[in-house]
C-alpha cells in the first residue's frame, strides 16, 4: 500500500513552510502588528508566486489536477500571457498543494485585515467554495500519480514555495 501523498507532501515542505511562516509581512500581520506597506508587500509576494504558473501553457495541467485553470486557481483577474514555469499533472498537484494551502491560510490572515480596516486586502483572501472543491480535487489527485508524477509534486511544492520568499 503506498504511503498517503498528503502527509508525505506535507513533510517533504515542513522546513520551508514553516520558515515562510517566520518571515515578515506574515508573521506581523498575524501577530496584528502591521502596516500598509506590510499589506501590499503580502500581496505582491502572492501574485510573484502566482504569476510563476499563470499561463495558458498550464491551464491542462492544473484541470487534471484541480479542476481549474491557473487564473481561476490563483484568483487573477487577467489571464498571464505566458507562465514562467512549465508543468505537468504532477507539477501541478505540487504547486496547487502550496497556493490552495496559502488560501488557507490567507483566510486566517485575512480576519486580522478585516479587523484593522483593510477590507478590500481581507476580501482578496476569502476562501471561495472552488477552492474547497479544488482542494478535495487535489488531494484524491495525489493518490493516483505515479511515482514519477509525485517526484514532480514534490519538487514543484518546493518551488512553489521558494516563489513565497522575500528574497
Amino acid at each position: 500500500m503506498k504511503p498517503d501523498r498528503r502527509q508525505a507532501l506535507r513533510a517533504y515542505t515542513a522546513d520551508i513552510h514553516e520558515r515562510l511562516h517566520h518571515q515578515s509581512p506574515f508573521t506581523d500581520i498575524n501577530a496584528g502588528r502591521f502596516c500598509s506597506e506590510d499589506v501590499l508587500l503580502m500581496e505582491r509576494l502572492h501574485e510573484k508566486a502566482w504569476r510563476v504558473y499563470a499561463g495558458p501553457e498550464n491551464e491542462a495541467a492544473f484541470q487534471s489536477a484541480v479542476g481549474l485553470a491557473p487564473k481561476d486557481l490563483f484568483g487573477m483577474r487577467t489571464d498571464a500571457t505566458t507562465a514562467r514555469r512549465r508543468t505537468d499533472r504532477g507539477g501541478a498537484c505540487g504547486a496547487a498543494y502550496v497556493f490552495l494551502g496559502s488560501k488557507f491560510g490567507g483566510a486566517l490572515l485575512g480576519r486580522r485585515l478585516a479587523e484593522a480596516g483593510y477590507l478590500e486586502a481581507a476580501a482578496k483572501m476569502r476562501q471561495s467554495p472552488a477552492d474547497k472543491s479544488a482542494w478535495r480535487r487535489l488531494l484524491n489527485t495525489l493518490e493516483t500519480l505515479t511515482d514519477a508524477e509525485f517526484r514532480a509534486a514534490l519538487a514543484e511544492a518546493d518551488h512553489a514555495f521558494n516563489a513565497f520568499r522575500l528574497s
